[in-house]
């Protein structure tokens, strides 16, 4: 059933990460070639390395046919900027590329039997992958975790994955990660005290170094 040129697909998979266990739902599939059209990244969501996905509770375009969305999704993520694309992903040998937000982390991809494997190191920042599309034929899908990350980076595999029309894995041109940083997790009272109390210590050895 198609709503206001999306087509409203609800589907349930599971990613296992090396951080964390969430599950990952189809949030929508293109229309195509009607926005959102026949291609995601290089498409509806920019170009390379600068593609954007706008995470929202009622899917958003910002090109033709602004306006279009359907209310059947739940997240609300907010923007979320490309971190990798990976073209040919089921040759033997993807090819990755940076997206925006990568800077100087790394991101590598792979096909274990049915599923898809990627690891994600930030480099010392916070981002994390919050949702991802799998462009096949002239359609692609939306996938987003159910809940936000609450760790950066890391290793994930996704299962229960499907092409956006059933096509075979050589019709999937690429597939692309898109995330943003998460908010830093504050530390506990208790272990600000005790850095306070090291630190206190640490200044009461140095001036009774210097007395003596």
């Amino acid at each position: 059933m198609a709503i206001s040129g999306v087509t409203a697909l609800i589907a349930a998979a599971f990613i296992v990460s090396s951080n964390e266990a969430s599950a990952a739902t189809l949030k929508f599939t293109s229309d195509g070639p009607t926005p959102p059209g026949v291609n995601d990244c290089s498409g509806d969501f920019g170009s390379p390395p600068n593609c954007v996905y706008e995470s929202q509770d009622d899917y958003y375009f910002s090109g033709p046919g602004a306006g279009a969305a359907a209310a059947y999704t739940t997240n609300n993520y907010g923007t979320l900027n490309q971190i990798a694309k990976i073209d040919d992903p089921f040759d033997a040998t993807p090819v990755v590329s940076a997206g925006s937000i990568l800077g100087a982390g790394t991101f590598a991809f792979e096909v274990i039997g049915s599923d898809l494997k990627w690891t994600y190191n930030p480099n010392g920042s916070l981002a994390a992958v919050f949702a991802f599309s799998i462009k096949g034929g002239n359609k692609y899908n939306v996938w987003e975790f159910d809940t936000a990350p609450t760790a950066s980076g890391g290793s994930q595999m996704f299962t229960g994955w499907f092409s956006p029309q059933g096509n075979s894995t050589s019709d999937i041109s690429h597939i692309t990660f898109f995330g943003k940083e998460i908010a830093a997790i504050p530390l506990p009272a208790g272990g600000l005290l005790l850095i306070t109390a090291l630190g206190g210590l640490g200044m009461a050895s140095r001036r009774l170094r210097k007395a003596s």
